[in-house]
């Protein structure tokens, strides 16, 4: 009885490892931008979290198949989703942009390409691409506050079609994202 019980603990144990392995797996990826160390964002509720990985992402592209042969595909090749919607308090606004110059800082000195930067009356946008292997992207990450002081973080990793992640966003209901240019912008 002893060694079924030591059996069944050391399964579970296996099982713990493998799935807490699959689950760190997409933070070493050079398209993965950990942005919970900004202090910004450590303790705020978020209103919307969305997190995807790779077997459900999988699973979806299977579903899509029949409506959009190539968003599935690009779903497919998608490896992590992570969004993020935070209220920010009109009181927190500028100690929020602060923040949000670190980002733009840190994701520059990691070798993103900001690719479009808008801003206009109350709301703003950012968006960033990683390059991979050859002349793929290997990630993109978006920084986008609404006129409604909603400011929304996207990180999407694994192989970044830009032609395709307007698709994307429409099919999964992504907030921040639009369809971006594929050209890309002069860095400031």
């Amino acid at each position: 009885m002893k060694s079924i019980k030591m059996i069944f603990v050391l399964l579970f144990a296996i099982t713990l490892t493998t799935f807490a392995q699959q689950k760190e797996e997409y933070s070493t990826d050079p398209g993965y931008f950990d942005y919970s160390e900004f202090a910004q964002f450590k303790n705020v509720e978020p209103v919307t979290a969305i997190h995807l990985e790779g077997p459900l992402l999988k699973a979806i592209s299977k579903m899509g198949k029949s409506k959009n042969e190539k968003v599935s595909e690009m779903i497919a090749a998608l490896k992590f989703i992570k969004v993020n919607q935070f209220p920010v308090a009109t009181a927190d606004l500028d100690k929020t942009e602060n923040t949000i110059s670190l980002m733009d800082k840190k994701l520059q000195s990691q070798k993103w390409d900001r690719i479009i930067k808008t801003k206009e009356k109350g709301k703003f946008a950012s968006v960033y691409v990683k390059m991979g292997e050859g002349d793929n992207y290997a990630g993109l990450f978006v920084i986008a506050r609404d006129k409604e002081d909603n400011l929304t973080l996207v990180n999407i990793v694994g192989k970044i079609d830009l032609e395709t992640i307007g698709s994307l966003s429409e099919q999964m209901h992504l907030p921040g994202l639009g369809k971006p240019k594929v050209e890309k912008s002069e860095k400031e």
